[in-house]
C-alpha cells in the first residue's frame, strides 16, 4: 500500500520589534484601503497601494522593524490585522508566517490572521510617476499644513497650490501659496524656476493630520496638471504619497 504524502508547510519566522509604530502605519492604511500587501523586505516591512477610487498611490517603507530577516509578500485585510495586534498593546511581538495565515503570539496568547487573495499592486504607475520632472519644490511642516487645510475646508472642498517663480502680488520672492476659493492662503517660499498650479482634494490632503507624521516637515513638489507629490523620511519611515489633480 503506498503511503501518502504529507505536504511540507513553510513557515517564515520574526520578531516585531517596535508593534506600536506597526499599529499607527496601519491606522494610516485604514483611511485608505480595505485590504493590502505587505511585502517583507529582509527587515523592513514595506505596504505600496492606491485607494479605491484611483486618486492617490502611496509607497511606505517601515525600516529595521523585524528581528530576524525575512523575504516574502502577503495579502490581508487592513481591518482585521488592525484588531489582530491591538490586543497586544505591546512593543515586540512574534510573528510566524505560513503559507495561509499570519500567527502573532507572545507566549502567552496567540491571534491568527488569514492570509487573502487580492490583486496585485501596480507597479508600472509608481515607475511612471517617479519619472515626473518636477519644477516646483519647497517644505511645509505638519502644523502649518493642517492649519492651513482647517481654514480652507471653511470654504471649500478643494485647496488650490500654486507656485510663483517671481512672487505674487504680496512676495517679492518665489513662493508656494496655498488658497481656496476664498483666496485664504499661507506662503512659503522656495526656488521655483517656473510658475505651476494645481487644485486636490481636501479630503485626501487631511490624512497628513494623521498621528503618523506628528511634528514632521513634509517635502511637497509641484508641476500643473500632474499629481502632487509628498515625500518624507527619517530613520524609521519612508513615505512617499502622490495625489491626483481635482480638473
Amino acid at each position: 500500500m503506498k503511503k501518502e504524502q504529507i505536504k511540507k508547510i513553510d513557515i517564515y519566522k520574526t520578531e516585531i520589534n517596535d508593534l506600536s509604530y506597526l499599529c499607527k502605519v496601519i491606522a494610516f492604511l485604514e483611511l485608505l484601503l480595505d485590504e493590502t500587501e505587505l511585502i517583507f523586505d529582509g527587515k523592513d516591512i514595506r505596504v505600496m497601494g492606491m485607494d479605491p477610487s484611483r486618486i492617490c498611490m502611496f509607497d511606505i517603507i517601515i525600516k529595521n522593524i523585524l528581528k530576524k530577516p525575512i523575504n516574502l509578500k502577503v495579502k490581508c485585510l487592513i481591518e482585521w490585522l488592525r484588531k489582530t495586534i491591538e490586543p497586544y498593546n505591546l512593543k515586540e511581538v512574534a510573528l510566524d508566517i505560513t503559507d495561509t495565515a499570519l500567527i502573532f503570539h507572545d507566549g502567552f496568547e496567540k491571534f491568527t490572521l488569514k492570509r487573502e487573495k487580492i490583486g496585485d499592486i501596480d507597479i508600472m504607475s509608481f515607475n511612471n510617476l517617479r519619472k515626473i520632472d518636477y519644477t516646483c519644490n519647497f517644505e511645509v511642516t505638519q502644523e502649518a499644513l493642517i492649519d492651513i487645510i482647517k481654514k480652507c475646508k471653511v470654504f471649500s472642498e478643494i485647496m488650490t497650490i500654486s507656485c510663483y517663480s517671481g512672487g505674487n502680488d504680496y512676495e517679492e520672492k518665489a513662493c508656494a501659496n496655498f488658497s481656496s476659493t476664498s483666496n485664504w492662503g499661507g506662503c512659503y517660499i522656495g526656488d521655483f524656476p517656473y510658475d505651476n498650479s494645481a487644485a486636490f482634494s481636501l479630503s485626501f490632503l487631511s490624512i497628513m493630520q494623521n498621528t503618523l507624521f506628528s511634528g514632521i516637515t513634509f517635502k511637497m513638489s509641484l508641476k500643473t496638471d500632474h499629481p502632487l507629490k509628498i515625500v518624507y523620511e527619517d530613520k524609521r519611515l519612508w513615505f512617499e504619497f502622490y495625489l491626483a489633480p481635482r480638473v
